[in-house]
């Protein structure tokens, strides 16, 4: 009697999904990167942000996130498509895969995390910088 490998249908299934999800996110990603590399690098970009008004109760990660937009758009690239080949290698039943996908979904929950946390941070500063306004006839965001 031969041993029959059976294969999880359930791995099959994810794999694929993400197959399909991660694909679409690199095809949009490189998409994004062609657009954020030609304008964000153009003369007069450059010139349009060197006159921009600074905003003085930003807080510091919306600074870094204008100051770096090439690069995060980059890093959500390649995060698209490590996936892609974690979930290919998943496909095909790799222990390296698993454990990239598994650190690529610890990684997603963090930073789901974080940005709840930043979205309240950011809020709030909003809602400070309207509740300042508020003599100059700004609407009342609490």
């Amino acid at each position: 009697m031969s041993a029959v490998d059976q294969r999880s249908t359930f791995v099959t299934v994810v794999a694929w999904i993400f197959i399909v999800l991660s694909g679409f996110g690199a095809i949009i990603g490189i998409m994004q990167n062609i657009m954020v590399q030609t304008i964000f690098r153009s003369e007069e970009f450059g010139q349009a942000m060197q006159t921009a008004p600074s905003q003085p109760g930003l807080p510091a990660f919306a600074t870094f996130a204008i100051e770096n937009v090439q690069w995060l758009f980059l890093a959500v690239l390649l995060v698209n498509v490590v996936m892609l080949v974690a979930s290919i290698g998943l496909l095909k039943r790799r222990n390296w895969a698993r454990l990239c996908f598994i650190a690529l979904m610890v990684l997603s929950v963090v930073w789901q995390i974080v940005g709840l946390g930043i979205q309240a941070s950011l809020f709030s500063t909003i809602r400070d910088q309207f509740a300042a306004a508020g003599a100059h006839g700004a609407p009342d965001m609490g």
